[in-house]
């Protein structure tokens, strides 16, 4: 039987079911309220629901120690309310620890809940330009230097990690983020690598060191995050570990992520106003995540991102009016920049990924680039063929003028670049649309590729070994 928690998730997602609007643009942002609308919206509820608490710095201490003594203050789990302003996070090793791989400029306490802020116009965490402490960038520099040591080993240094862990007991308790921005700001300068020689000796190059965005961490049902903005909020030198990052990333969570907006861009005024910075969003590792009327635009070497091959077949991702554009196709002098990247990156997701009308814009690359798990999976995990992963899409809306579902050019289709990780290549096979109008993109295993219900084939970028064109 579901859930109170679940079918209270469920009310809150039924509840903005209808598009806000076709497209978001600097007119038309996702975060701003309409008649009817509060920032307490969908504010948890329940045994287990977070009070809120105002902010208060009695003694002019920092940020972030202010709200470890609010916390420390309260018996109970806490959301804190804080008034129009700006709320500095000076320090990215908080944790006071002398591990310098990891820091944050705020660890959630067992008791922290999240913020309600005055509006995402109104209320600003900021990062300062020299919060990484050189400790941390020395650290990191030095993994960098080594192919083989940086393989897979993300940076854990970040802005603000927000998640339960325990509170009253065992209970775990929905987090609740609302009307707030969170602003990052370029780190000093530092020489590191983000390429290799032949021996997997690093090649040095100097440039703002990178360092992670917001993260969000064993979320549960009921949480939310909306009516928020995340402006340049982490530095991504890479579109892989260690320097792979994102404004907003989140893992093996349950949670909604709704009217909200990902410019990876540092806010104009700032240290690096302007310039592309920031990699996008990232899941990993989810348990039922949804995604609707949100932007994401303008970011820097990775857009949309979503891994789950270490879980089983029961994860489901759904993303729902959400607008994807401008990624990783502006070129500046720092380190690592690459032109053209894929809108969507779904890597070996083990589960079901759902698109409802969703509007994705590439430069080159596909819509979607969809990373197949071999049999086994990366972490040897079992699944059953052959469902283990499937993509459902609906009203899809794409950057292409011409809507002909026939064109050669692709117009009016969904371009899918499948590869795998793994022995075992794959086939797509389609099963839909069906009386709702999704329809299912499956994978099989077979000898090579081929393509989806029928298929035109582009010239350049687009070939017919590794991508499908759906007519839908």
């Amino acid at each position: 039987m579901p859930s109170a928690a679940h079918n209270a998730m469920l009310s809150i997602t039924a509840a903005i079911s209808a598009p806000v609007n076709a497209m978001f643009m600097a007119t038309n942002l996702p975060w701003t309220l309409k008649a009817g609308e509060s920032l307490m919206d969908n504010f948890p509820i329940g045994a287990n629901a977070p009070v809120i608490v105002d902010y208060a710095n009695p003694q002019n201490k920092s940020f972030a120690d202010s709200l470890g003594d609010l916390c420390q203050a309260s018996s109970d789990p806490i959301v804190v309310r804080l008034p129009a302003g700006v709320y500095l996070i000076d320090d990215l090793s908080w944790w006071k620890t002398n591990d310098w791989r990891q820091g944050t400029g705020f660890v959630s306490s067992s008791k922290f809940g999240g913020f309600i802020g005055a509006g995402a116009d109104k209320t600003f965490i900021r990062l300062t330009p020299t919060a990484m402490q050189p400790e941390q960038r020395d650290y990191w520099c030095n993994v960098s230097a080594s192919k083989s040591e940086s393989s897979g080993n993300p940076v854990l240094v970040s802005f603000l990690r927000i998640g339960p862990t325990t509170a009253l007991g065992n209970d775990m308790f929905p987090i609740f983020v609302s009307g707030v921005t969170f602003q990052g700001q370029l780190q000093q300068t530092s020489s590191y690598a983000v390429s290799w020689d032949g021996s997997g000796n690093g090649i040095m190059q100097t440039g703002p060191m990178p360092y992670a965005g917001v993260s969000f961490s064993n979320l549960v049902e009921g949480s939310v995050i909306q009516y928020c903005r995340f402006q340049g909020a982490s530095y991504a030198a890479m579109a892989s570990p260690p320097f792979e990052t994102a404004s907003m990333n989140s893992n093996r969570s349950t949670y909604v992520f709704r009217r909200s907006e990902i410019d990876g861009r540092v806010a104009s005024g700032l240290n690096g106003g302007g310039q592309v910075s920031s990699g996008g969003y990232m899941w990993n590792r989810e348990q039922d995540v949804r995604i609707e009327d949100s932007w994401l635009h303008h970011t820097r070497r990775s857009g949309w991102a979503t891994n789950t091959d270490t879980q089983d077949t029961t994860e489901s991702y759904y993303a729902k009016n959400f607008q994807v554009e401008h990624i990783a196709d502006t070129a500046d002098a720092n380190p690592g920049t690459g032109l053209g990247f894929n809108a969507s990156n779904v890597e070996a997701v083990i589960g079901t990924f759902t698109y409802e009308n969703c509007f994705l814009s590439v430069s080159t690359g596909s819509h979607i680039n969809w990373v197949v798990p071999a049999v086994g999976g990366q972490s040897g995990n079992p699944y059953t063929l052959p469902d283990h992963a499937v993509i459902k899409v609906r009203g899809f809306r794409t950057d292409n003028t011409d809507t002909s579902k026939t064109n050669g050019n692709y117009g009016g289709c969904l371009v899918i670049n499948a590869t795998t990780n793994g022995p075992v290549r794959t086939q797509l096979q389609s099963g839909g649309p069906d009386a709702s109008g999704l329809f299912d993109i499956k994978t099989t295993s077979g000898s090579q590729l081929s393509g989806v219900k029928s298929s035109s084939w582009v010239a350049g970028t687009h070939t017919p070994d590794k991508n499908f064109v759906v007519i839908y």
